[in-house]
């Protein structure tokens, strides 16, 4: 919408359609991607309110549509003249076909399919009024405008307050999921990796129930790794047997005592803090987010490439991922990684 001539929005155009205007967010199809499915969800959410918080800035008029785009005062001329919308010549004409340039004044000329009755002369005229005060620019071109911003430049900052604003205050968390969160980013695991165990914790992550949730048809909703539970966050990461034999032989290798709980956020807090020193902290964190990391790649192996379940093979993988962050990014660990293998706890003490 914002570079509709730039080569990946093109792409886009091509695959899914154009977006026009947020109402008119195309139908979504089944096989559509996942996060183009997302991005329409979000489009068309409250009432299309992100489509309330931006309008259009006209400069060639070349790219608003004249009746359907909010250009004029943040409304759509179609809502504020539905009659003479009616009878347009043209309902999807862009703003720049309704006039035309007498050496360098432009002049409007909304055109109809028949002419106005006495009634309607009225409403014509206002439009003209209005028209008036809006001043064209053949030298640039039309953009979009981000009202809650006093530049009006989009920005995920100004939506959020703007979001928490319009529902009464600041979205509330749990004590204890502010204190994961905080923590999470600092951890010294490669940053797709923390992402994705963010998404976790926020429930935002395509595990096969809350596939199920969005709508998504799923061939069953069983665990990939046990086939005996439905597979949810909790499940997946922490509840399923296969999982949690998983936590337990990582407890093991570092020689630590654990009672695992029964949240994925209470884990994290009680993991990482099993270590007494800075450094030592920063390892048990890049373990706990290695193991995460492991079970889902596991998972994936076993859906798309027909692999089995195997609780060796994914401690392995815990290992050799751990190491390889902790001796990459922890300051003061050059260890190898026979020592880090067979004595794990002796290189973080």
């Amino acid at each position: 919408m914002i570079s509709p001539r730039t080569i990946w929005a093109k792409v886009l155009q091509g695959r899914y359609g154009c977006i026009e205007s947020f109402p008119k967010t195309p139908n979504v199809d089944k096989r559509d991607s996942w996060w183009w499915k997302d991005i329409c969800w979000v489009l068309q959410q409250g009432n299309y309110w992100l489509d309330e918080k931006i309008e259009r800035c006209i400069s060639d008029g070349s790219s608003t549509i004249f009746w359907e785009d909010k250009w004029i005062g943040g409304l759509r001329l179609l809502d504020v003249f539905p009659r003479l919308y009616s009878f347009a010549f043209d309902p999807l004409s862009m703003v720049g076909h309704n006039g035309n340039w007498e050496g360098s004044t432009w002049l409007w000329q909304v055109k109809w399919r028949r002419e106005p009755f006495v009634h309607e002369e009225g409403s014509v005229n206002t439009l003209i009024e209005m028209l008036q005060e809006i001043q064209i620019f053949s030298s640039k071109q039309d953009q979009w405008r981000w009202i809650c911003d006093k530049d009006g430049v989009f920005s995920v900052k100004s939506a959020y307050s703007w979001l928490q604003h319009s529902m009464g205050g600041e979205l509330s968390y749990s004590s204890d999921f502010i204190l994961v969160t905080k923590s999470l980013w600092k951890c010294k695991a490669p940053i797709k990796c923390l992402v994705f165990c963010w998404q976790v914790f926020m429930n935002a992550f395509p595990c096969k129930s809350l596939l199920q949730v969005r709508g998504v048809e799923v061939e069953n909703n069983l665990c990939s790794l046990c086939s005996l539970f439905i597979e949810d966050p909790i499940h997946l990461f922490l509840m399923c047997p296969m999982a949690f034999n998983i936590w337990l032989s990582v407890a093991n290798w570092l020689e630590v005592e654990v009672v695992l709980p029964n949240s994925l956020t209470s884990l994290y807090l009680y993991w990482t803090n099993l270590g007494i020193y800075k450094k030592s902290k920063q390892c048990f964190k890049v373990v706990w987010v290695s193991v995460i990391w492991s079970l889902w790649l596991h998972r994936n192996g076993i859906i798309f490439q027909q692999g089995v379940m195997d609780c060796k093979e994914v401690l392995d993988n815990i290992k050799m991922r751990s190491w390889k962050w902790i001796k990459s990014s922890v300051p003061g660990c050059s260890f190898s990684y026979s020592n880090w293998y067979f004595s794990p706890r002796l290189c973080i003490s």
